[in-house]
């Protein structure tokens, strides 16, 4: 689907605003309405992404959601009563509302750790709190009632007690410890059944998201790709390339104008960045 140009700007615009808030942000399939196949956006529940990262998801056509929980310090209450028929609900507010485009309600509030994921079908209420991501405007024909300035952030309060009670029913437990970290688990070093070369064919499709934007500094974009401080040297000028796979490519190419090193795909650009051979580099992107 064409898109003008002054549209993308305007949603590039957008991106980097919620970036400047502290949010993080993944990607979202418009027809899906979740992260794309083999996304693991668990990465971005404890890191932000870059810049040119975003860029990239929405040039790809790919909408945006902010990361519900610690990362972002959100809880949003998502209120679809007047999605189904129902009456709007009175006297909930926020300093930040956003609607969508079937005039559903999302309000923001301070993340709680102790609050979790719930919902509760008769009210047409949830709770998106801890590992849950929730559609931001423009995207999705979504607008803001009341637009996330860093004045109306200042603003937000804590869900208040009264509606998480009636959103589970029941009270909510208090903790009388914090709860411990919560770390992603890792995946298994191996899939049954997979054979060496399954799993070097997995290695290739590893998310550059993870495994090599992170590593790029000082990042500008450029015709066909980014630039950037090298990741293999140290050096105080951006002299590193990276190019976006044309034509009959099938990935990246990567090249330091200071040290001269290039790098063709994930696990070349692994193998380089880790010093690892390349069974451990496979065994590493693999995990």
């Amino acid at each position: 689907m064409f898109e003008s140009n002054a549209n993308l700007s305007q949603k590039i615009l957008a991106a980097e605003w919620y970036l400047n808030l502290g949010w993080s942000l993944i990607p979202i399939l418009p027809q899906e309405k979740r992260p794309p196949h083999g996304f693991g956006w668990s990465y971005y529940q404890y890191y932000q992404p870059t810049k040119s990262a975003v860029h990239q998801w929405i040039r790809h056509g790919w909408y945006l959601a902010v990361v519900t929980g610690p990362i972002s310090n959100l809880v949003v209450i998502d209120d679809d009563r007047i999605k189904n028929g129902l009456p709007e609900w009175q006297g909930l507010t926020s300093s930040i509302i956003s609607v969508s485009e079937h005039f559903g309600k999302h309000y923001f509030f301070l993340y709680d750790k102790e609050l979790h994921q719930a919902n509760n079908q008769t009210l047409r209420l949830d709770i998106k709190a801890y590992h849950n991501y929730c559609l931001i405007p423009p995207f999705g024909n979504r607008y803001w009632i009341s637009k996330p300035t860093k004045e109306n952030l200042a603003k937000l309060k804590p869900t208040p007690e009264e509606l998480v009670r009636l959103i589970l029913q029941k009270p909510r437990k208090t903790l009388s410890h914090p709860p411990k970290p919560f770390f992603p688990k890792q995946r298994p070093t191996f899939i049954k059944g997979e054979t060496w070369a399954e799993r070097v064919e997995r290695a290739k499709h590893a998310p550059l998201e993870i495994y090599i934007y992170p590593f790029l500094h000082q990042q500008t974009n450029i015709y066909g790709g980014i630039s950037s401080l090298c990741p293999f040297h140290k050096e105080n000028t951006p002299s590193f390339e990276l190019k976006y796979p044309v034509g009959e490519q099938t990935d990246f190419h990567g090249h330091c104008y200071g040290c001269n090193r290039h790098v063709i795909g994930v696990i070349a650009f692994h193998m380089e960045r880790t010093n690892l051979e390349f069974n451990s580099a496979i065994r590493d992107l693999t995990k």
